[in-house]
């Protein structure tokens, strides 16, 4: 399971955080979770620890409160607009590092403006958010968990695991297939993600090679548009399937607008990576 960095700003959202950690760590366990407070050791150069951590991170959570954009030094100067910022560095180092970045909005927050951001975090404002409200936070929590560790029974698997004998009295197919497939869709939902982020060169190089050669990019990036996955907030895969060289993943992908689209991705290994090899929106092919 893919390690997860938080990012947030004390005087910001510290408790919102500490839910959300905790939550976490519940249920991934505390060795997925970097949060800078307690997972950097004392003595240790906070900056290279922050560094070394998004390296070794798939995801990074940006949790954003009503006031993390317009947050000052004892200067009275915009944080964020100090090159020296930590939560600046730790986002721009997972822009840089083509990490996955999931903002998360507590407490009534909003994106910030593209126009209110240093340039180098103005992409970070093109990515879509989910919401963590307090009225529907069990809700909320269980979407961000899916997004970064997949379904519950994935993760009741994971905690059997360490649990003496009880892992023997899960039926083995369910983990076999969860744990073989979990590398295509790590790299089918990397696809997704370069599609959000308007990504769109990147996101065709995902592309096996055949599909390459049979669809020009402009093509690509107009049937894309067509079907509406540059506009992907999350995916939920009910079907995993491994078998000649390929990986079947079927499920839905949400929209921004909430709307959700039945998807069907075939993959294929390439260069040590999983690459579309196809998709399919309901029974019709669409390549």
């Amino acid at each position: 399971m893919s390690r997860i960095f938080v990012s947030y700003r004390r005087e910001d959202s510290s408790g919102y955080t500490g839910r959300i950690q905790e939550r976490l760590i519940a249920e991934l366990g505390k060795k997925k979770v970097f949060y800078d407070i307690g997972a950097i050791q004392p003595g240790k150069n906070f900056e290279l620890a922050i560094n070394e951590s998004i390296d070794k991170s798939r995801y990074l959570i940006a949790v954003i409160g009503k006031e993390w954009p317009t947050a000052k030094d004892e200067d009275g100067q915009l944080r964020l607009h100090d090159p020296d910022d930590y939560v600046r560095l730790e986002i721009e180092s997972a822009l840089r590092k083509n990490i996955s970045i999931i903002p998360v909005l507590v407490h009534g927050a909003r994106m910030p403006r593209a126009q209110d951001l240093p340039e180098t975090l103005q992409e970070f404002a093109r990515i879509q958010p989910l919401e963590l409200r307090d009225t529907r936070w069990e809700a909320d929590m269980e979407a961000l968990l899916r997004l970064v560790s997949g379904p519950p029974i994935l993760r009741k698997i994971l905690r059997a695991k360490k649990q003496s004998l009880a892992f023997l009295f899960i039926p083995v197919v369910i983990p076999i297939v969860f744990f073989l497939t979990q590398d295509p869709v790590n790299d089918a939902e990397h696809f997704l993600t370069l599609l959000a982020k308007g990504d769109f060169h990147n996101a065709y190089l995902d592309t096996a090679y055949s599909f390459q050669k049979d669809t020009d990019e402009s093509t690509f990036i107009e049937e894309i548009r067509r079907i509406g996955l540059e506009d992907n907030a999350s995916s939920f895969w009910n079907s995993r399937n491994l078998g000649n060289g390929t990986a079947r993943l079927t499920g839905t992908v949400t929209t921004k607008q909430r709307r959700d689209i039945p998807l069907t991705i075939t993959l294929v290994k390439e260069d040590e990576k999983w690459k579309v090899l196809d998709f399919e929106l309901s029974s019709v092919s669409k390549k």
